[in-house]
């Protein structure tokens, strides 16, 4: 009886023994993409017909999209700024509106599947006047928070008129949206 247990021992072993196993290691290349922002476009604000009192009107943004696709993770921020609203025709000296008349609203985010933020929440919203000459920070993604795709819809713009300042004609400001690298 040991002599059968001691010969299916070695027949195991030997078995055992004679399996061979390859491993095979291999690699791959991940070059980053680009840091991008797709500002939506802005709609005309709505008309105002003066009357004597502080009044206000305003606008909305369609969506714009911010794509993080550098792998870096650095994180970035958003900026949003405009010009004072000059109106060619009024008189000479009156032809602006005060810094800090145009305000823009809370913005909310959405991420696209794989994005980096744990939740919309973990991108930091800012709102304030825009035409003061140093704009808003509307948006930031911290240090890898801010890789993969997102939609923000800003609350929209907000136009305040006082009487003292206000002539009868059309404002027109340039509001620019700007994407850097590092909050």
């Amino acid at each position: 009886m040991i002599k059968k247990k001691l010969l299916i021992g070695l027949v195991f072993c030997m078995t055992l023994s004679l399996t061979t196993v390859t491993a095979f290691a291999t690699d791959t290349v991940i070059t980053g993409g680009s840091l991008s922002v797709t500002p939506g476009a802005i709609a005309t604000f709505i008309p105002v017909t003066l009357n004597g009192t502080v009044q206000t009107t305003t606008t909305t943004f369609a969506s714009t999209d911010i794509v993080d696709s550098t792998g870096s993770g650095s994180g970035w921020n958003v900026k949003i700024d405009a010009s004072v609203l000059t109106n060619a025709t009024a008189p000479v000296g009156f032809t602006t509106l005060p810094a800090s008349s145009l305000a823009i609203a809370a913005t909310t985010v959405t991420a696209a599947d794989g994005a980096s933020a744990d939740s919309p929440t973990d991108i930091v919203k800012s709102i304030g006047t825009i035409d003061d000459g140093t704009g808003v920070k509307v948006l930031s993604a911290i240090a890898n928070q801010g890789m993969g795709t997102y939609t923000a819809n800003f609350g929209g713009l907000t136009l305040t008129l006082n009487p003292k300042d206000v002539y009868a004609g059309t404002y027109t400001t340039t509001i620019t949206t700007t994407l850097t690298s590092t909050p």
